[in-house]
């Protein structure tokens, strides 16, 4: 969409199953790529990203994770010519006694030419993690928010990982009976998140500020 509102382009890939986008980002090239996740037939969700052009071309579709859930929610330039995805999956980390695993924060890099440079978890088989949100610190290191879950309730989480996806620091807020983050902002000294909170009165606005620590 242009400046005026006019509609410059649309692109609908059509594909037997369903497939979503969940965020976007620019380089400074001009090369557009998307997150997501799209339906196996086996019912499980691939992590989907995808590169297209400033006219609405796609150059490429690729689909990451393993045999179960895998999804990326948000996505952003790292000046370099790659990028880093956020999400969740159930494929990857270690196993309970009973072959199970709780749903983990992924990170994945990939290059403009859709190989995956790394990909890293985080977990524990206590509860279950989500990111929905990510933004570049000033120092270049990556803050991620959203929920870590157990039992129908979920407290907010903030996670704060190196530019290699070293993890530095997971916050938890327990701001109500259930919270979630699903936006986030960096700034010098910390950043503001922003999600909701369910409380008595129903589901609530929540806006949370922190330093660059997460207290």
């Amino acid at each position: 969409i242009s400046a005026s509102g006019e509609v410059l382009w649309e692109a609908v890939d059509e594909t037997p199953l369903d497939q979503e986008l969940h965020a976007v980002a620019v380089d400074a090239s001009g090369s557009i790529m998307a997150t997501g996740r799209a339906v196996s037939f086996s019912g499980s969700t691939d992590l989907l990203v995808a590169r297209y052009s400033l006219d609405g071309q796609q150059s490429w579709i690729n689909f990451l994770g393993g045999g179960d859930h895998d999804e990326g929610r948000s996505i952003v330039s790292t000046g370099d010519g790659s990028f880093i995805i956020a999400g969740h999956s159930l494929s990857f980390g270690p196993v309970d006694g009973l072959g199970q695993r709780r749903e983990r924060v992924l990170l994945a890099k990939v290059d403009l030419g859709g190989d995956t440079l790394w990909t890293r978890t985080y977990g524990d088989l206590d509860q279950g993690r989500r990111a929905y949100a990510m933004a570049i610190a000033q120092n270049d290191d990556l803050l991620l928010t959203g929920e870590r879950y157990t039992s129908g309730s979920s407290d907010a989480l903030v996670l704060r990982v190196d530019p290699n996806g070293g993890l530095l620091w997971e916050r938890v807020f327990d701001l109500g009976d259930t919270e979630r983050l699903l936006g986030v902002q960096a700034l010098e000294d910390g950043f503001i998140s922003c999600g909701w909170a369910f409380e008595a009165m129903g589901r609530q606005v929540l806006l949370i500020r922190r330093n660059a620590d997460g207290f």
